[in-house]
């Protein structure tokens, strides 16, 4: 999660994973966070080895969800854009 602090990832609804080329929704049938790890239960995921198939997937939540920035920017706002550091040297 890039979310401050980790947890406000449940807050962000509805999540997607990408099945096939395709994003998906998904629905949390129950969450808890674990110190660094997320222990999320999928609904129509709901034994062990159904749930396996999802293991270490990328998680994605719509744009509209996330809270507007004041005076920061996410890391996909980036994406095109050529970056430099206050001494004018270029990032990338």
């Amino acid at each position: 999660s890039f979310t401050d602090p980790l947890g406000n990832i449940f807050e962000y609804q509805p999540w997607y994973i990408q099945l096939k080329k395709t994003w998906c929704p998904i629905k949390i049938h129950q969450e808890q966070l674990n110190g660094h790890k997320f222990l999320v239960q999928i609904e129509n995921y709901m034994t062990r080895e159904e749930a396996s198939f999802l293991t270490n997937m990328e998680i994605a939540v719509p744009r509209h969800v996330l809270p507007e920035l004041k005076e920061a920017f996410y890391h996909h706002d980036l994406i095109g854009l050529k970056v430099y550091n206050d001494q004018q040297e270029y990032l990338g």
